[in-house]
């Protein structure tokens, strides 16, 4: 026998549905059990205790953290839509099909003297999970060196040790399978996490031709670059033949992204979670508190320029997660930043942070390759190579560079202070000495020599960035819309110490393709940029003729953006420049966040993810004692 809740239940159901219209029912009953809308008046209908901006990597960690604890409510502002399901999204196979889309901001630059006046495009999710929605996949974190150097720039209890823990927690770790192994797949499953929301696998498609192999062996032999087994222990100088992605470990390269990671799993059980799409916040309304700092008291939302204005009230803080892009727009939309930059944009100065949008960091790619030989690859991919020399590696007189740098580091950091791309040169000095101790003491990877199959030829090639650039740039509103299009100027390789690296690690590069085990064991040789262009010598070609093919090549073209922008809130001590503190939250506040890669002042031997899983992780544990 039913019970009288069931008969009550299925008479009340019957009775809704005889008064209202099936699109009426499925809407409520969609609001009922998923956290995701886009419906505003919905969002508007429920109280938060914390209003986030950005639903991308760092803004869905931390949105579903907070929101495990039942005593919070929480509202996450997605500008974009949800991809989850669209094609271009869903398999890596089709990994750069969302470039140029409604998908991507594809923000581009100002024009850049480096690049003959042109301007260039830095990719960026807009998207539910945002760039982890887009991206490549590819799993790594950075050298230990580099986490414990972050407390050097005032960041007290920052460390690997520290970092790992969250880093793990973030991971469902999949060892290689059997034929993985055998092909010559590695992992260090004590650098891992299991039961984490990341799916964290070797692809099901990996290559198993000997060109994998044979592009170690040529490290090896050509730079002595060793192998390593894992990217994820903390050391990273060295080589793996098969690195790990963000994807599952069966199906058509399945992507696994911050939404179908923390989001999916939930989205359907947790009702103090709203989700809202094509809303995106576009200021903080600010209030004094009592002990004489300032504190948010709510976002205003926006779905178009011309549109409506939603206010959302925020009782426990506001934790902006926009990317290293937006979130410097979002803070000076609200007051937060330099007092120039925000009377030219005609908003009231509420904070004195000149650190908001300077300190810029972006890597920079360029790409050799050779022609198709003799082998068979074996499989689909996607390309997984991955090699990080260090600069004893790449560079013989690297003694000499080392005094070249320290020589010249006060005048560098005096013409970016006076670029406007850093708040003063003492925060500058900080961070070079540091990276100059990274690169030169702890030897952490300088390059990245990541070997790609059937790019930018049809076989065998390198694409090649420096890992820590010296330079530095910035990017600050054009007005207080939020909508319009920021003033982006990377400042590539305005430091020289960036092409020296970069021509570097070409020579390198082309060094490690001359090599008998890609040579001989592949029948391949240079054809992009050739030997025709840059004429081959003891010292791998002509460094004029290399930094022109770094800003030339490619059809005229050159170099182009690696879609890794950081710095812009950095966390450092607010007399270096900084703009949060060690916890997250902006200076002189007491209840704003900011969670998102914008924080971090210095860049890793890395691609970012996994490093910033981890750090949203920390960050919304820190934020939950708040």
């Amino acid at each position: 026998m039913r019970s009288a809740l069931a008969i009550t239940a299925t008479a009340t159901a019957a009775l809704f549905s005889s008064a209202l219209s099936a699109p009426v029912m499925d809407e409520l009953w969609r609001r009922a059990s998923n956290s995701v809308t886009s419906d505003v008046n919905y969002a508007a209908s429920k109280s938060y205790t914390h209003v986030i901006v950005g639903c991308g990597l760092g803004g869905l960690t931390t949105a579903v953290r907070l929101s495990e604890d039942p005593k919070n409510t929480v509202l996450c502002l997605e500008a974009g839509g949800d991809s989850r399901t669209d094609d271009r999204v869903v398999s890596m196979t089709q990994y750069g099909k969302a470039f140029g889309t409604e998908l991507d901001w594809g923000w581009a630059t100002t024009p850049q003297p480096a690049a003959g006046g042109n301007t260039k495009t830095i990719r960026g999710g807009k998207t539910l999970g945002g760039s982890t929605a887009i991206n490549n996949g590819a799993w790594g974190r950075g050298d230990a060196a580099q986490y414990d150097g972050l407390s050097q720039l005032g960041n007290d209890g920052w460390s690997w040790s520290d970092i790992e823990s969250y880093m793990k927690k973030s991971e469902d770790w999949n060892a290689p399978q059997g034929w993985q192994k055998d092909a010559g797949a590695q992992g260090d499953s004590s650098a891992h996490g299991t039961g984490g929301p990341v799916t964290v696998s070797f692809t099901p498609d990996m290559y198993k031709g000997p060109h994998q192999k044979a592009y170690v062996k040529a490290l090896n032999n050509a730079l002595g670059v060793p192998e390593v087994s894992d990217l994820a222990a903390g050391n990273v100088s060295g080589v793996v033949s098969y690195s790990q992605n963000s994807m599952q470990p069966t199906g058509n390269q399945i992507r696994v992204s911050s939404a179908t990671a923390y989001l999916s799993p939930v989205e359907k059980i947790r009702p103090n979670l709203v989700v809202l799409l094509n809303w995106r916040g576009v200021k903080m309304n600010m209030a004094s508190s009592n002990n004489g700092k300032h504190k948010a008291a709510s976002v205003v939302a926006q779905s178009t320029k011309s549109g409506p204005q939603r206010t959302f009230k925020a009782s426990k803080g506001v934790i902006v997660s926009a990317g290293a892009i937006r979130t410097p727009l979002f803070l000076e939309a609200s007051g937060i930043g330099n007092a120039d930059v925000l009377k030219k944009i005609g908003v009231q100065q509420q904070i004195d942070l000149p650190g908001v949008g300077k300190g810029l960091i972006e890597q920079t790619m360029n790409s050799i390759g050779s022609k198709q030989g003799h082998y068979d690859p074996s499989g689909k991919g996607p390309s997984n190579i991955i090699a990080f020399p260090n600069i004893y590696q790449v560079m013989s007189n690297a003694t000499e560079v080392r005094s070249w740098i320290e020589s010249n580091m006060d005048s560098w950091a005096q013409a970016q202070v006076n670029a406007g791309s850093a708040v003063n040169k003492a925060g500058l000095l900080k961070q070079y000495e540091l990276t100059v101790k990274l690169i030169f003491d702890d030897k952490v990877g300088i390059v990245e020599l990541f070997g790609d199959h059937g790019y930018p030829q049809s076989g065998m090639g390198v694409d090649l960035w420096q890992m820590m650039p010296f330079s530095r740039g910035s990017v600050h509103s054009t007005d207080a819309s939020g909508f319009s299009h920021p003033q982006l100027n990377p400042g590539y390789f305005t430091n020289p110490v960036d092409m020296a690296l970069t021509v570097a690690g070409l020579r390198a590069a082309r060094k490690t393709l001359k090599d008998s085990a890609i040579r001989d064991g592949l029948g391949e040789t240079e054809s992009l940029p050739g030997f025709s262009v840059i004429p081959d010598n003891d010292q791998q070609g002509d460094f004029a003729k290399w930094q022109n093919f770094v800003l030339k090549g490619n059809g005229g073209n050159g170099f182009s953006s690696v879609h890794h922008p950081i710095a812009t809130a950095s966390m450092m001590s607010r007399e270096l420049g900084g703009v949060v503190d060690p916890n997250f939250k902006v200076y002189d506040t007491e209840n704003v966040w900011i969670v998102d890669a914008s924080v971090l002042p210095t860049q890793m031997t890395a691609h970012l993810s996994a490093s910033l899983y981890g750090l949203a992780e920390k960050a919304a544990a820190t934020i939950r004692k708040a």
